[in-house]
């Protein structure tokens, strides 16, 4: 991703002339291109891990033990709790 990233970076000055709407704010920009990347992170690092369970054999699947429901909450986060 960070690949990714300094290429848009070398490419911004082409972009600048299309972006004449947007206020010049230097701040406003910086926000924009964090949310992007951020986002653009999260698109990439969920399919690279569902890759990982699309992988996996099914023997390995009946081999795991159920993961305990009483542990859930001590070792994951639990949102609206």
């Amino acid at each position: 991703m960070l690949f990714v990233l300094w290429q848009l970076y070398r490419l911004a000055p082409i972009a600048a002339a299309f972006a004449h709407f947007i206020p010049p704010w230097r701040i406003l920009g910086m926000f924009i291109a964090a949310f992007a990347f951020l986002l653009s992170n999260l698109f990439f690092q969920v399919p690279v891990s569902v890759l990982g369970l699309l992988f996996t054999s099914e023997e390995k699947f009946a081999a795991r033990e159920p993961y305990p429901v009483e542990e859930i909450t001590k070792d994951f986060t639990v949102p609206g709790m």
